[in-house]
């Protein structure tokens, strides 16, 4: 086409260049209405609300209300009420006779709320939805029901390819190549597409408003993985339960040592219930990620979705006030938002669980381990990636389906901010869980109610490690497993495949060397929960520090006035030193020496970045020690990681030493400048380096 043009960019706003309403559109609308809702008191025969009038000149009393009472996403009692005289500006509080119904089962309550027109105006007509609120009713449900009962037998058996289990309930294969579900048969019929089971994704078809992290992924190569399968455990627990672990190494296309290592408990029953526990252990330098989760295709006909979640259009992290929870239902097509440069679209945010049916009911339910991202599409990430215009979408016929645990926030950095920080994920241990089942039922209610359903498997223990004092002049790094009573706990060190060396665990112990602790808990029955990996540094008995004689010495650039080289101490996180950029803009890369006023034995040292903006957070990085301020050792280099959290840093060996110096060799978005929140040291007395 021609050039230079603007792209898309006067033609992708709230309003799309047809006139379509968009998600985008619903969102403004809900986020800019003049009407505020507060739930204020919940009884067994009624529920108080408060709404606040923002108008500058409207009565509240034009408008009517309605209400809505949900039971896991589904009406089951609504009513209407009038509104008292409330002037602009004004408050009203209302009790609505919401009665609390019997509560059903680990079921979730919302009270829907709106204001609707009662007369026609020239842009509206009469029973508009003015102002509307999603309400969380905290009605205590009893727990769940079990779907364990009754359970058929199945058999185990094994090739060289693969592992088949099977019932006369279902059949579900799993591929030695591929190291994940290979072929899974409810009622006759395969559910996925060409063997396409679940594998680790973490590419979304890039957003207009993503392309401040962008190209850093891109060059990172973590939009094609390539998985290798690391290790395969079969183990049948018992006549009707079978587990299957895989690990698997997913490695960035034309990379080295950048990717994931991806490890899958399958729990297997015999009514065909397949739960998966997955850990997700990211290595490299990594950049930020769009999302993390999993990607499997479905077979063609089952192509009516149904979720419990909020929609019934697309939401993200940061974008989903409009989007109520709900059952919602549709036709997989109707899924796709159409974008005028195509890009990632259809996500649904806080998921419990969804279903892809055939015409007659049938399918596969997904249960979500927590509140996750989905979305079910005819085309994958690349399709729209690739295609720079709407022609170039061409549906396939198989569903494309992605459970994502987290998922990078949309922003506005087309042409404003990036996600608030509160809206992004750092690359780190990640742990999800999801549970397939059969699905023969076509009433809404009835998907509701198996949803409800649980199957029993542990998940794994909780690890807390705390300082705690063990001798007059000592300390100690204790570790405590928590788990559900009645349930074993195993824990063994350094190396997964040593869990031959397991042993029970009997109450908390000491661990103050480096090393790699994996845990994992046991029913009676034998049932195991996914084996979690927890990484430990040295221990060291870190001393109280008093930094009222620290100084800051030099810098090489300071921006004065907002970024003082004396805020990188101040033990101030909303202050930071920053390097000039009004005037000289210094050049990567950027130092700041600090005199610690005397001589300590180093084991360590923290770095905070800058909290209200991602500018100038540092990237790589070279840290020195000197004893006088004009020898320097350069004890440690690295990466930080683009977050808002304490980082620490130990040093190889402890440094003797009263000046220290941080280098930034660059900047997370490309930038030449640097900030610093606050930096800081860890020492120990000078004849301690071990907590000893």
């Amino acid at each position: 086409g021609d050039w230079p043009n603007d792209h898309n960019f006067c033609i992708n706003g709230v309003v799309d260049p047809d006139r379509n309403i968009t998600a985008k559109l619903r969102e403004v609308k809900r986020v800019y209405q003049y009407a505020k809702f507060g739930l204020v008191e919940v009884k067994t025969d009624s529920v108080q609300i408060k709404i606040d009038n923002r108008y500058y000149f409207t009565n509240l009393n034009q408008f009517e209300g309605r209400w809505e009472l949900l039971e896991d996403g589904l009406a089951i009692a609504s009513g209407r009420f009038s509104l008292p005289d409330t002037a602009a500006g004004q408050s009203a509080m209302l009790t609505l006779p919401v009665q609390q119904p019997s509560l059903m089962l680990a079921a979730e309550y919302f009270l829907n709320v709106s204001l609707v027109t009662t007369k026609p105006a020239f842009h509206t007509e009469r029973g508009h939805i003015a102002a509307a609120a999603q309400l969380v009713l905290p009605y205590k449900t009893p727990a769940a029901k079990s779907a364990a009962s009754p359970m058929p037998q199945l058999t185990v058996s094994q090739t060289d390819s693969g592992i088949t289990v099977q019932s006369r309930a279902f059949s579900a294969q799993w591929s030695r190549y591929s190291g994940t579900l290979s072929s899974l048969v409810y009622d006759g019929r395969e559910i996925l597409h060409h063997g396409h089971g679940p594998q680790l994704n973490v590419f979304r078809a890039f957003a207009d408003n993503d392309k401040w992290f962008e190209s850093n992924f891109r060059n990172a190569r973590l939009d094609e993985l390539i998985y290798t399968v690391k290790d395969i455990r079969v183990r049948q627990v018992n006549a009707h339960t079978a587990q299957i672990q895989m690990v698997t190494d997913c490695l960035a296309a034309g990379r080295q040592a950048v990717g994931f290592t991806h490890t899958a408990l399958f729990t297997v029953f015999g009514n065909g219930w397949i739960d998966v526990q997955n850990e997700i252990v990211p290595y490299g330098p990594m950049p930020l990620l769009p999302k993390i989760g999993v990607q499997m295709k479905i077979a063609e006909s089952f192509d009516t979705f149904t979720w419990l979640g909020r929609g019934p259009h697309e939401s993200y992290w940061d974008r989903w006030q409009s989007a109520d929870v709900g059952v919602y239902q549709g036709p997989v097509a109707e899924q796709y938002e159409r974008y005028v440069r195509p890009q990632d679209n259809g996500n649904k945010t806080e998921l419990r669980w969804a279903a892809l049916t055939d015409t007659q009911g049938r399918g596969v339910m997904i249960q979500m381990g927590g509140l996750y991202s989905a979305s079910a599409l005819h085309n994958t990430a690349e399709d729209f990636d690739q295609a720079r215009h709407i022609h170039r979408v061409i549906p396939r016929d198989e569903v494309v389906l992605c459970i994502d645990v987290a998922h990078m926030g949309l922003g506005g950095a087309s042409c404003g901010p990036a996600p608030m920080d509160i809206y992004r994920f750092t690359p780190e241990t990640m742990r999800m869980r999801y549970t397939f089942s059969p699905l023969r039922v076509q009433r809404l209610n009835q998907m509701a109610e198996q949803g409800r359903l649980k199957i029993s498997v542990p998940l794994p223990p909780t690890v807390i490690a705390t300082k705690v004092k063990v001798s007059e002049n000592r300390h100690a790094r204790q570790i405590s497993l928590h788990s559900p009573d009645g349930m074993d706990v195993l824990y063994w060190f350094d190396n997964p495949a040593d869990r031959v060396r397991a042993v029970r665990y009997t109450g908390p112990f000491v661990f103050d060397q480096a090393g790699t602790l994996y845990v994992l808990t046991r029913t009676p029955e034998g049932v195991e929960s996914l084996p979690t990996r927890h990484e430990f540094p040295k221990f060291y008995d870190l001393l109280d520090l008093d930094k009222s004689t620290w100084r800051v010495v030099r810098a090489d650039s300071v921006q004065g006035g907002e970024g003082e080289k004396e805020h990188a101490i101040d033990g101030d996180p909303s202050t930071f030193w920053h390097t000039n950029y009004t005037s000289t803009r210094e050049p990567m890369p950027h130092e700041i020496d600090v005199d610690l006023g005397q001589l300590l034995n180093l084991v360590g040292f923290r770095y905070l970045a800058r909290q209200d903006s991602v500018n100038g957070r540092i990237g790589r990085y070279e840290f020195y020690v000197s004893p006088d301020g004009r020898q320097w050792q350069q004890v440690k280099s690295g990466t930080f990681e683009n977050h808002t959290r304490w980082q620490e840093v130990f040093f190889d060996q402890p440094q003797q030493g009263r000046y220290i110096r941080l280098k930034a060799l660059d900047e997370h978005g490309g930038s030449y400048y640097t900030t610093v929140a606050e930096l800081d040291v860890m020492a120990v007395p000078p004849s301690r380096t071990r907590g000893q």
